[in-house]
């Protein structure tokens, strides 16, 4: 009992915490602290050039060499992350993956020994061969951080999709060059971003004359809520890779201070047995000793793990408490997953309950919030069961909504699977029921002055889908409706059913004539029958779609999507207009955002109410477009997006927006203005919390 009521109170006290540091999460963030560089580029008396000089273009050539897919590389890693806290308090355990190391003990090691196979240093794969950490082994404390224990100086971006690398060639108009130091093998080439941006570095780096390969490299930066300083020696062979790396970290959050050591060393891959339950010491794959100071951090961690209660009771009872109230914890912050089976292969995950990167605003929607679970169980290298289940509530029309598929794939090569989905779907609205009313009683005012245009819509889906070549997939499905009216009062004093249900087979057809790097074209047809499953509705309907996510580098691209629909049989006096491709979406997915492809000012009720519509929608992303033109203002964006919507429906001639939307490390805002038979209609927004949104 005594166990139950602590956890209950601290419960409370967390969940009071949460609230008023959520209220205050977005309005206030420190400013990461500056890696002061050893680069005294005011003492150079070079001029910095626009990337013109020799040496800068043989860099870029090298690049270009080395990222033209190279064949499968092997290597054996080993990286040793000390992490100091400087500065904490009790908003600490409300970030995510930081709540493992909050607690009294101030300083945490972390090691870990493992062997990478690659073609580049982005595509790679890793088995770790042995871990020691005075953190939880299942636990990541910060895993941004994670991106940079192999920077990929050669490619687009340093870190997967964030930092423009300034020894490419697509970057290099952002960023001006020095060259210092010549000798008759090597030169010093420092370098500058031309306008202050946190996806762009400054610092050093000496590279080989006459083949433009860099040699040593030094550069500074911001990443996400980071500070960073990365020093790095490459290796002679394998041009990608360091021969070891030094990375210095500093994070700062609303008076919590934090900084990481990490070494990463790099080296010739031993012989390890291929048995997958095969266990390593850490303590034997160590290249190199400990310090006394890294010795000390362990002794700190065992003396603590080793402190025993006095009574077995207060045993029982503290590790009860301790387990259960720590799972508590975690789970407001914290992605929560477990392993299950003799070899790993279910598991579940659940996202955290509180994630403020699941917040959101639009001016059609209000406020919403979401939450995921997702879990997958693997059968055989060529089959496995999944499902997701998304949650979501809209606070200003008070409305939960759902969607849970769940899929059996029998031939994951082919993309064939089995699935089955359930879900509630969007209110939709449907003015034909209040139609036939006053058809019916043309002299009723009651009927007139009735709201009965919003329905609930409860769907089950049961769908099979497989790729009949590379480039022609197909989808048989079966869909069942049964759709409700908000007000079931007003349609029962009119006599009227309250319950409409439909049951609809359908067919898709997608072509990808150039597979993944172009468009991708789908066609849909369905047909609603009446009968079957007491269903009372009739329809046939049309759908085609056209989509392509053009990537004209890691950080930059052009969303494009075309598409129209129509029905060409309904019934006479009840029917539901509900297309696929044009419809208000809750759970958007699919697209580099999920603004991208969506109407962010249209009236809800034009998607139900449309004989046909014709759609067009385009964005355009980049980390800079006019941001730099204002100068404190670019220095907090990373990536900018313009966004131009069409439709054309049979009562709208035509119906148009226009969007500008900016992200920070914060937050991200968009602005839109909407136009109605070419007249001025609306102007609104759109916001989404992105602060944590990478510490997944």
């Amino acid at each position: 009992m005594r166990v139950y009521n602590l956890i209950i109170f601290k419960a409370w006290k967390l969940l009071l915490a949460a609230f008023f540091s959520l209220i205050s999460l977005t309005a206030y963030a420190e400013a990461p602290i500056v890696v002061d560089t050893i680069l005294a580029c005011d003492t150079v008396k070079a001029k910095f050039t626009d990337s013109k000089s020799d040496i800068v273009r043989k860099i870029m050539a090298f690049s270009s060499s080395v990222n033209g897919g190279t064949q499968e590389q092997k290597s054996d890693v080993y990286v040793k992350w000390l992490i100091h806290t400087e500065n904490r308090n009790s908003i600490m355990r409300l970030i995510p993956t930081l709540y493992v190391i909050s607690k009294e003990n101030p300083d945490y090691i972390k090691e870990y020994y493992g062997t990478v196979w690659f073609n580049d240093v982005t595509a790679k794969k890793e088995v770790r061969r042995a871990v020691k950490s005075t953190i939880p082994i299942k636990d990541e404390a910060m895993p941004p951080v994670i991106e940079m224990y192999t920077p990929d100086i050669y490619s687009k971006t340093i870190f997967k999709s964030n930092v423009l690398s300034p020894f490419n060639m697509t970057n290099k108009k952002y960023y001006r060059y020095k060259i210092t130091e010549k000798t008759d093998s090597t030169a010093r080439v420092i370098f500058k971003p031309k306008v202050t941006n946190a996806q762009f570095v400054k610092g050093e780096a000496v590279t080989d004359r006459n083949t433009g390969r860099i040699l040593r490299a030094n550069f500074v930066g911001e990443y996400d809520l980071f500070s960073f300083n990365i020093r790095m020696t490459m290796n002679d062979s394998i041009p990608l890779l360091p021969v070891n790396s030094q990375i210095l970290v500093n994070f700062s959050f609303m008076g919590n201070r934090l900084n990481a050591k990490i070494s990463c060393l790099f080296f010739k891959p031993n012989d390890f047995q291929q048995e997958p339950n095969v266990e390593y010491s850490l303590d034997d794959l160590r290249p190199s000793p400990l310090s006394d100071e890294e010795k000390a951090i362990y002794a700190r961690y065992d003396s603590l793990q080793n402190v025993k209660p006095a009574r077995m009771k207060d045993k029982i009872e503290n590790k009860i408490y301790k387990k259960a109230w720590n799972t508590a914890q975690q789970a407001l912050v914290n992605s929560f997953t477990t392993d299950l089976g003799a070899k790993d292969n279910l598991s579940v995950q659940f996202s955290p309950l509180l994630n403020p990167s699941y917040l959101n605003y639009s001016h059609s929607k209000g406020l919403s919030y979401r939450f995921d679970i997702r879990g997958k169980y693997l059968i055989d290298d060529n089959s496995d069961f999944h499902f997701l289940v998304r949650m979501g509530y809209m606070f200003s029309k008070k409305q939960f909504f759902f969607d849970a598929p769940f899929s059996y794939a029998f031939d994951v090569a082919r993309h064939g699977t089995i699935g089955f989905t359930v879900g509630n779907g969007n209110r939709i609205t449907n003015s034909s029921v209040r139609e036939m009313l006053i058809k019916i009683n043309p002299d009723s005012v009651r009927f007139k002055n009735m709201d009965l245009k919003y329905y609930t819509d409860n769907y089950y889906k049961l769908n099979a889908t497989y790729d009949i070549t590379d480039w022609v997939s197909a989808e048989v499905c079966a869909t069942y409706h049964r759709r409700s009216p908000v007000d079931k009062k007003e349609f029962e004093e009119a006599g009227q059913p309250t319950v409409y249900k439909t049951f609809a087979p359908s067919l898709e057809l997608t072509f990808k004539p150039f597979k993944e790097k172009g468009p991708v074209l789908t066609l849909d047809y369905e047909r609603g029958i009446k009968g079957v499953m007491k269903s009372g509705i009739e329809y046939e309907k049309f759908e085609g779609d056209m989509s392509w996510i053009k990537n004209f580098s890691n950080v930059s691209s052009l969303s494009m999507r075309v598409g129209g629909g129509l029905y060409t049989d309904k019934s006479q006096d009840i029917y539901f207009l509900d297309y696929s491709n044009f419809r208000e979406n809750n759970l958007p997915g699919g697209w580099n955002d999920d603004w991208s492809g969506e109407f962010q000012l249209l009236n809800p009720a034009w998607y139900n109410v449309s004989k046909y519509y014709y759609r067009s929608n385009m964005t355009l992303e980049q980390p800079m477009m006019i941001s730099y033109m204002i100068p404190f203002f670019s220095k907090m964006i990373e990536k900018e997006r313009f966004y131009v919507n069409f439709l054309l429906t049979d009562r709208i001639h035509p119906y148009a927006e226009y969007g500008y939307a900016f992200t920070n490390r914060l937050f991200s805002l968009g602005i839109y203005l909407s136009t109605k038979n070419w007249k001025y209609q609306a102007l609104g927004f759109r916001f989404s919390v992105e602060l944590f949104g990478r510490w997944k």
